[in-house]
This record gives structure tokens, C-alpha cells and sequence, in this order.
């Protein structure tokens, strides 16, 4: 098994990419925490692995993401591997963008994942093959309309990325980013079962169809491993070839 006594946290657990991610690891061997602040999905995810444990945490909130890493020291007894996953997102014009969602997007997709991996470095020292996995997204890489203020904060995400690569490479900390696609989720499906917005969208994707939880959950799956252990500061778009039109 590719991660076999690795021991993983995993930020938005509970549900989608998050939750794929968190059962793709249980699956090679890793012992899981997964943390969100939706118990009650965390729960449910949980109990699809006796390896996946869970704490319910607001890691906007000043005392949250050491919450979370003291949790990890209480269930894991480290972090070999720190999946960024948590993220919220706005599909909006940027006249009709005001300061507080702008302020609450960097707050989760930003300030969060930053204080995260601020709180978790002393921990990921100790393991003797730690790994940063941070979940962009395209539109950190390709313009899109009506996503100025996401793909802003997911920009600044495979920005951190690169730059703390650089920054941690003398202490054999990797840190790398996957940049999704459009992807199948409970929040996405309506949208993309509609007919209309699939012959709209699906011609954008040359591989001609949209992607799966599961192929971001294979691809950090990689990046965790020791496969990858040459690979830093990547950013690696998992898209159907979206990017590459």
C-alpha cells in the first residue's frame, strides 16, 4: 500500500473531494484525521474506515488550526502528510462582489490554509517523509468569468505553494498543489446533469467529460506518497486538459 503507517490530516473532510481524499488514503494504508466544522458529516465519513478519525474544528478561527494539530498529536501521534483541502466558492462578478464575501474568501481559501501549515511545520519536522498537499483549482491558472474573486484567493494558494517549496526544500518538506477541474459533487451535480450546461462546458475539456472525486483523490494520493518524494513545488492540473487549451 503507497502509504502504508502514514499518518494524514485532512482539512474539509466531510464531504466531497475532501472526503474522497480521506477514504483514497485509508484505502493505501494511511491512519486519517479529517476535520471540518460539519460534525455530523465528518461522522458519516468515519464510519466508511476503522482508519479515518475526526475532530469538528473552525480553522478561521484564531485557536483552530492548533486545535486541529493538537488533535493530530492526540489520535495520530503526528503528521506525516497535511492535506489543505478546505475551501469555499463564489461564482460572481466582481461589481457584485461585496467586502464581506471577498473577506470571507480569503479567509477560508487563504488565512486558513496559511495558519494551517504555520501550525503544523513543527509537526511535519518530526516525520521522516512529511508532505504539504494543497487542493486550487484551474481558475488559479486560466482566466473564467464570474470567478475574479475565487480565483484570487486560489492564485494565492498555488502561490504559497511554490514559495513555501522553496522555503522548506533544505528540510525535505514537500509541498505541492493540485488544481481541479470541474468536478462531480453534491453541490455541483444538479448543475452538471443539466444537458444545456454540459453542451456549453464539455467541449472546454478534451478528454470530453467532467472529472470525478476520485481523480483528485488518486492524484494527492501520488504527491503523498514516497513515489513522489523528487517532486516539489508542482502544481499539477488534474482537468481533462482544460489548461491545456
Amino acid at each position: 500500500m503507497r502509504l502504508q503507517g502514514k499518518k494524514a490530516v485532512i482539512t474539509g473532510g466531510g464531504s466531497g473531494i475532501g472526503k474522497a481524499i480521506a477514504l483514497r488514503f485509508a484505502e493505501q494504508g494511511a491512519q486519517v484525521l479529517i476535520a471540518a466544522r460539519r460534525s455530523e458529516r465528518l461522522a458519516e465519513t468515519a464510519r466508511l474506515s476503522p482508519k479515518i478519525d475526526w475532530v469538528s474544528v473552525d480553522l478561521t478561527a484564531p485557536e483552530g488550526p492548533q486545535q486541529l494539530v493538537q488533535a493530530a498529536a492526540e489520535k495520530l501521534g503526528g503528521i506525516d502528510v497535511l492535506v489543505n483541502n478546505s475551501g469555499i466558492f463564489l461564482a460572481e462578478t466582481i461589481e457584485k462582489t461585496p467586502d464581506d464575501l471577498y473577506d470571507k474568501l480569503f479567509a477560508v481559501n487563504v488565512k486558513a490554509l496559511y495558519r494551517m501549515t504555520q501550525a503544523a511545520l513543527p509537526v511535519l519536522r518530526k516525520s521522516s517523509a512529511p508532505a504539504i498537499v494543497n487542493i486550487g483549482s484551474i481558475v488559479a491558472l486560466a482566466g473564467l468569468a464570474q470567478t475574479t474573486c475565487y480565483s484570487a484567493t486560489k492564485g494565492a494558494v498555488v502561490q504559497i505553494t511554490k514559495s513555501l517549496a522553496v522555503e522548506l526544500g533544505s528540510e525535505k518538506i514537500r509541498v505541492n498543489c493540485v488544481c481541479p477541474g470541474l468536478i462531480h459533487t453534491e453541490l455541483t451535480d444538479q448543475m452538471m446533469s443539466d444537458p444545456d450546461f454540459a453542451k456549453m462546458a464539455l467541449p472546454a475539456y478534451p478528454l470530453g467529460r467532467f472529472g470525478e472525486v476520485d481523480d483528485i483523490a488518486y492524484a494527492c494520493v501520488y504527491l503523498a506518497s514516497d513515489e513522489a518524494s523528487w517532486l516539489t513545488g508542482v502544481i499539477l492540473p488534474v482537468d481533462g486538459g482544460y489548461t491545456a487549451c
